[in-house]
């Protein structure tokens, strides 16, 4: 699932409510660190304020701060190194990795004018830079849930296209990143569940009432 500059992964087995909470939180934690932070360079005061919301709506992260990522070779390939850091974190043999792995391979063969590309572009990018976030989620063999959240920020000496697929050297690209595991607090969340709904509900009306029309083709009257 792709929600704003997050990419979402979630295995089967993964209840529905829960996937519905995955999507809601992230987005209104992206929505209320743009609203705080109106600056899209400004990316680690825009990390802070997601890390805070998500807190506020009772989840609690391992770890927040971010790391320089180094690269093994000289030409540098950003989603390769996005799964190997979610594999270190969730383990390279889980069901989370195979499905995120198998997303980037269909989104990597899509073209650079694909819908996709295009909102993810839009929300994640700004000219040589770029921040987006991956979350997975899956059930043990205990049936726990076990939620991973990694948090990006890349930046690079050209302009950025695709900004997870693309070939640049590793002298001109920049990547940090927070991983951590991710738990949520129920009885915070419940009680806050349907008023994220309903706000994130409430934005998207105001948005579409805020779209612009052009006029309306004028009616051509014939004579009988």
């Amino acid at each position: 699932m792709v929600v704003g500059s997050s990419l979402i992964v979630a295995a089967e087995r993964v209840p529905v409510q829960t996937r519905e909470d995955l999507v809601n939180c992230t987005l209104f934690a992206q929505l209320a660190a743009s609203g705080e932070v109106g600056d899209p360079t400004k990316v680690g005061r825009w990390y802070d304020a997601y890390f805070r919301a998500l807190t506020a709506l009772g989840w609690a992260q391992s770890a927040t701060q971010f790391e320089d990522y180094s690269f093994d070779s000289k030409t540098a390939e950003a989603h390769k190194a996005v799964v190997q850091v979610v594999a270190a974190l969730v383990g390279p043999k889980s069901a989370a990795i195979a499905v995120v792995k198998t997303a980037f391979e269909a989104l990597q063969s899509m073209s650079e004018n694909t819908p996709w590309i295009t909102l993810f572009d839009r929300q994640s990018t700004t000219a040589r830079s770029a921040r987006f976030q991956v979350a997975t989620a899956q059930l043990d063999e205990a049936g726990l849930l076990q939620i991973a959240l990694c948090a990006f920020s890349l930046k690079a000496t050209s302009t950025l296209t695709h900004v997870l697929f693309f070939k640049c050297a590793s002298s001109s690209i920049s990547l940090q990143y927070a991983a951590g595991k991710a738990t949520i607090y129920e009885a915070a969340l419940k009680e806050l569940r349907e008023s994220v709904a309903a706000r994130l509900a409430s934005y998207r009306s105001e948005y579409v009432g805020l779209v612009k029309f052009p006029p309306p083709p004028a009616l051509s009257t014939r004579r009988r």
